[in-house]
């Protein structure tokens, strides 16, 4: 195919008949150098076991929404989703009878000035494999539930910036996995949980500007693995726990 295609919506299907199979894979090597340079939203239609991604479409870099639909009878499963890491404006993705349980271990997830209300939950879950989670600047957000907590695998979790956050649930110490938690510039949160102890393999903390915040848990001094502390800005803390002070030992 010659030239570029000057489309904003591109929509593309791939289908089963009695006569042909016209497969994902084959697509994507006969069209991976079709040029889209202002597609917006790419809808992708497929009926096949095994979905992989057109070659193209880490290349589309208007792209802001991506629509991957199944209709054949069996969920599909995405082969090469991590693709969309190249794409920078992707605003919103839609699954339609996907498997997404082959997106396998090395997931990360950034929402940034994102509306987010009470679907938060939903979306997460549906990604029970998650490594880091990013939430910045999303207004909305004015608790971080339950059911977020439940991500056995993440690693970081940094949530920055929030104005209304006030409180953190007992059930983030289920994050046994948890390496990083930032909570920069969260101005109403009050104090962390008592159950941040639990957080054994925990290396970086970050609370700076939390001005808010006074107090600590003493069971602070539990984590053993702790080497970072960032607390700058949180006037609230006139004193600190005993077991906190002793941390002094093992930071850097």
């Amino acid at each position: 195919m010659q030239g570029p295609i000057n489309a904003h919506l591109l929509s593309i299907s791939t289908v089963t008949t009695n006569k042909i199979l016209v497969a994902d894979e084959a697509f994507s090597l006969c069209f991976g150098s079709i040029q889209l340079p202002k597609v917006e939203v790419l809808i992708l239609n497929s009926r096949t076991k095994n979905y992989s991604l057109p070659l193209f479409v880490q290349k589309l870099g208007q792209l802001t929404v991506l629509i991957i639909a199944n209709y054949g009878g069996c969920p599909a499963e995405l082969i090469n989703f991590s693709e969309v890491d190249y794409l920078s404006n992707l605003k919103r993705i839609r699954f339609e009878h996907v498997s997404i349980s082959s997106l396998g271990t090395s997931l990360k997830m950034s929402l940034i000035m994102c509306k987010i209300g009470k679907a938060s939950d939903n979306c997460i879950n549906m990604f029970p494999d998650l490594v880091q989670i990013e939430i910045a600047y999303c207004a909305d957000l004015v608790e971080f539930s339950v059911g977020q907590c439940k991500i056995g695998h993440l690693k970081k979790l940094s949530m920055t910036e929030f104005n209304e956050l006030s409180a953190l649930p007992a059930a983030l110490g289920a994050l046994t996995s948890l390496e990083v938690l930032r909570l920069h510039s969260c101005t109403k949160l009050e104090g962390l949980p008592v159950s941040i102890g639990n957080l054994l393999k925990l290396k970086f903390l970050d609370i700076s500007n939390c001005v808010s915040m006074s107090k600590m848990p003493a069971r602070m001094g539990e984590l053993c693995d702790l080497r970072t502390l960032y607390m700058s800005g949180c006037w609230g803390l006139s004193e600190l726990p005993q077991s906190v002070e002793d941390l002094d030992q093992q930071l850097k």
